[in-house]
């Protein structure tokens, strides 16, 4: 009887254990980041109607990179993101930079697979998707990610690509699906930008089942050089420069 006890004690332990780990897991990753500090709030005025743009910075809990946020809230209701994740004295390893909810459990994520230069889509479920730009969209709202690309700040205010990368995660749970955004690993000095585009109606933001759209979008994730970053817009240097 007393085997029998120890044994069933054994199993409800190693089950508390899994539980406790998977919950401080997640909370890990909810709280990789300290509470945002408010750097500056302003107002544009569009022709429809103002856009409140606000910028955040937020440290990371191991104290290995900062990150800030500027997000623009758009009059028509969609919200654009530019983060920059910098890293400081030691290396910063892979971590989530944005985590959104999702209210809905169907959709389809789109994705431009960089091997076979073509735009490729699956549904949404639980995954992990490696590429620059990726699309999700759902009955009631779409997203877009230019995900994390890493760069080494050079002389003269340049900035010089280090082919690191990040990626979206894709978990499932309860009523929705959850999105976490994971930076590029930076060596101490660097950087890694990225964007995120949320519009919360059935609006698509991008029609990719539209044969010109998705040319025009390989053209932007593949065959130019230049890039939309955190601080502006970056051009090809010269091999002079």
């Amino acid at each position: 009887m007393r085997k029998k006890q120890w044994i069933c004690f054994c199993a409800v332990f190693v089950v508390f254990l899994i539980s406790a780990g998977l919950l401080l897991a997640k909370r890990l990753t909810r709280r990789q980041f300290s509470a945002s500090v408010l750097l500056e709030e302003r107002m544009l005025t569009t022709d429809e109607g103002p856009c409140i743009v606000t910028e955040t910075s937020c440290d990371r809990k191991d104290s290995l990179g900062t990150l800030l946020r500027r997000s623009y809230a758009i009059p028509n209701g969609d919200t654009v993101t530019l983060g920059r994740l910098t890293s400081g004295e030691k290396d910063c390893d892979y971590g989530p930079v944005e985590r959104i909810s999702l209210s809905g459990k169907t959709g389809t994520v789109w994705w431009f697979d960089q091997d076979t230069a073509a735009w490729r889509n699956a549904a949404l479920s639980e995954q992990t998707v490696s590429s620059r730009c990726i699309l999700v969209v759902t009955p009631s709202e779409s997203l877009f990610f230019w995900c994390p690309v890493s760069y080494a700040p050079v002389e003269g205010g340049g900035l010089r690509e280090t082919a690191s990368y990040g990626w979206l995660r894709i978990r499932g749970g309860g009523s929705g699906y959850t999105l976490q955004l994971y930076s590029s690993y930076l060596r101490p000095g660097e950087l890694c930008d990225y964007t995120v585009v949320r519009c919360p109606s059935d609006a698509v933001l991008l029609d990719l089942e539209d044969l010109p759209m998705r040319t025009r979008w390989e053209t932007y994730t593949q065959k130019e050089p230049w890039r939309w970053c955190y601080d502006g817009y970056y051009y090809p240097a010269p091999d002079s420069y």
